[in-house]
């Protein structure tokens, strides 16, 4: 059975070689001109006794100069060249090799995931059942979303490759929670390890859960099409000024910026909801997906099976789903596990559990025992 993890792999190592390849080309090639230079030193030394040291020096940094640029443009042109070649000869077999993946395997009979993943799991389905238990008590509305629905869609479960659950909630709970959380978790292991505007995120070390806030906007299906075409320009000003003020405003400014911008017709009967604004593609120009769609797929919520627990999701899961990924039953072409964090390196998780001596043992009957804590 083909491996997602294996392609991935192919397409990085052939790609890490070429670079290597051409880094090697250059500098033989600097080499090989700096011992060219090198034997002129007694022509310079020379020319310094008559023309002064001065010119000497400015006249030879200048040919050095234009040597080194007639070298790295001539070999930089060409490895480029190759490069992009053997890169888009790699794309066309990495595709051709996901197309037959869709063809002649089903994503819902994939074998569930093993060992240190599969415990990941477990230990992430028991810190969902607490944020169920938070937010059932807090009156809270959520759903599954993200990865976290797609497993429960098509695997009752977590996708096999995946290890941490996402959910969204609707701003105005997200805002409230956001407050409440630090005396929530107050006295328990889970800690809190974001918690602004963007993202709640929570946990224990690795393990952790996410959540997305949505904002809601309203359009006139009169004028729909206009309206989403002003809508992406707002959220695109409002990003814009998110990331240009991240360091310098509170929680309060950005909710205050985000209605301005965002809030712009009330009143139209179409409702829509945008996954967490600040980072929402919005039907960027970079990427298929969009994070913004219709409320009616999302109210009222419903529940799904996941991992042998019920879980809040949207009302119409497949187009809610649609709305976001497209034909969300087809192989991902983009890698397939999330990167930890380790003194600044992006390291695969069975590796950070290696590094910080982690037990996920431990952890899973730790989670056990918190969930008591907010019974």
């Amino acid at each position: 059975m083909l491996k997602e993890e294996d392609i991935g792999n192919k397409k990085h190592i052939a790609i890490e070689w070429v670079y290597f390849e051409t880094a090697l080309f250059i500098l033989k090639k600097f080499v090989k001109e700096l011992i060219f230079l090198m034997s002129r030193i007694k022509r310079f030394i020379r020319k310094a006794r008559s023309i002064g040291l001065i010119g000497a020096l400015k006249l030879t940094a200048v040919r050095i100069r234009e040597k080194l640029r007639a070298i790295i443009t001539a070999s930089t042109d060409k490895k480029v060249q190759a490069l992009n070649k053997q890169v888009e000869t790699l794309n066309e077999e990495i595709g051709a090799l996901h197309y037959y993946l869709n063809y002649f395997v089903d994503i819902t009979k994939i074998p569930p995931a093993k060992g240190d993943l599969r415990m990941c799991q477990l230990c992430s389905t028991e810190l969902l059942n607490i944020t169920d238990m938070i937010c059932r008590k807090q009156d809270c509305e959520y759903w599954l979303a993200y990865g976290t629905l797609l497993g429960a869609v098509r695997h009752k479960g977590f996708i096999p490759w995946d290890d941490d659950a996402d959910i969204c909630m609707p701003r105005e709970d997200y805002c409230r929670l956001l407050k409440e959380l630090p005396a929530i978790f107050h006295g328990s292991p889970i800690k809190i390890m974001n918690a602004d505007s963007t993202t709640i995120t929570f946990g224990i070390d690795v393990i952790h859960c996410d959540i997305f806030p949505v904002d809601i906007v309203h359009v006139d299906p009169e004028d729909e099409s206009e309206k989403w075409k002003i809508l992406r320009g707002k959220i695109s000003s409002y990003q814009k000024f998110f990331v240009e003020n991240i360091r310098k405003l509170g929680i309060e400014d950005f909710n205050a910026a985000r209605k301005r911008f965002i809030n712009y017709a009330d009143g139209g009967n179409v409702s829509l909801a945008i996954h967490a604004c600040e980072w929402a593609y919005a039907y960027s120009s970079h990427t298929e997906r969009t994070d913004i769609c219709k409320t009616e797929n999302i109210y009222p919520l419903s529940a799904v099976e996941f991992e042998g627990h019920t879980f809040k999701a949207p009302y119409n899961v497949h187009n809610y789903l649609t709305e976001l990924y497209g034909d969300y039953m087809l192989f991902p072409k983009s890698h397939l596990y999330h990167l930890t964090d380790y003194n600044g390196e992006k390291i695969r998780y069975e590796d950070y559990l290696l590094k910080k001596g982690i037990n996920l043992s431990d952890m899973f009957n730790e989670l056990r025992e918190a969930e008591k804590f907010f019974r």
